[in-house]
């Protein structure tokens, strides 16, 4: 089975490819360049630059008009290759439909399926949509045909944006209905399936990951070298004497 791949961009990125849509209209695209890091449980994707995609169309395409696309688009294929760069086509999705078949069309699995001819074997490919909301979906298209859905797609500025493949709602446990209530469903269920990373798990650190496992973190990554010792026993919550010595 395929690990899960997310994609991140910056909130001006997503501006900017927003804009770059709507001033096209219905059937604009957007060729995007993105950095891979392939970790051991999920692949991320982060968006380095954009390309406007003219003259795709959704609908079935002939050989010749795939053919003067992905001549268009040489230079940034060579850059792809060079860079180890992963490819998404994305398709600006008026109707916003829920069938990923159509989101795509069938214009871009077969432009999907061209450029996988012309791509190192390493480069991954993908392909998706942005509706009018700036909502974008992406799926990997694997040799088979199959749609693979991006796990999650973020969008990172002064506001943080996701969405997941699965919604973005998800049950809240009952020991998070009180959080539910002060700060709205949409933000605990989205706590919930986020990582959290925390460097230095003591006199800061530590109050700060009690507080995110009361909240219904969903996963947390701790990040600190250092041991229990009677120095630092005052400092970290809930540690013994015991762990002191047994320099946990």
């Amino acid at each position: 089975p395929m690990i899960p791949v997310s994609l991140s961009m910056t909130a001006a990125q997503h501006s900017a490819l927003a804009k770059s849509m709507v001033s096209q209209g219905a059937g604009a695209g957007a060729f995007l360049l993105c950095g891979r890091r392939d970790g051991d449980r999920r692949q991320r994707l982060l968006l380095r630059q954009f390309h406007p995609i003219r003259g795709a169309p959704r609908a079935r395409p002939t050989s010749n008009t795939v053919a003067c696309l992905i001549g268009s688009l040489e230079p940034l294929l060579q850059e792809a290759a060079e860079s180890g760069l992963s490819v998404v086509v994305l398709r600006y999705d008026v109707e916003a439909r829920p069938d990923p078949l159509a989101a795509i069309g069938v214009g871009d699995r077969a432009l999907v399926r061209a450029l996988r001819s012309q791509l190192s074997p390493g480069i991954s490919l993908s392909a998706g949509s942005m509706s009018n909301d700036g909502r974008i979906r992406a799926w990997a298209l694997l040799d088979d045909e199959e749609l693979h859905p991006f796990e999650t797609v973020s969008v990172v500025g002064d506001d943080l944006e996701f969405w997941f493949a699965q919604g973005n709602f998800v049950e809240t446990p009952a020991f998070a209905a009180s959080h539910a209530q002060a700060f709205g469903a949409r933000t605990t269920a989205c706590f919930q399936r986020l990582s959290f990373g925390v460097v230095g798990c003591s006199g800061t650190g530590g109050p700060l990951i009690e507080m995110l496992t009361r909240l219904g973190a969903g996963e947390l990554v701790l990040i600190d070298d250092d041991r229990v010792e009677v120095r630092n026993l005052n400092r970290i919550p809930n540690t013994t004497m015991a762990d002191a010595r047994a320099k946990r």
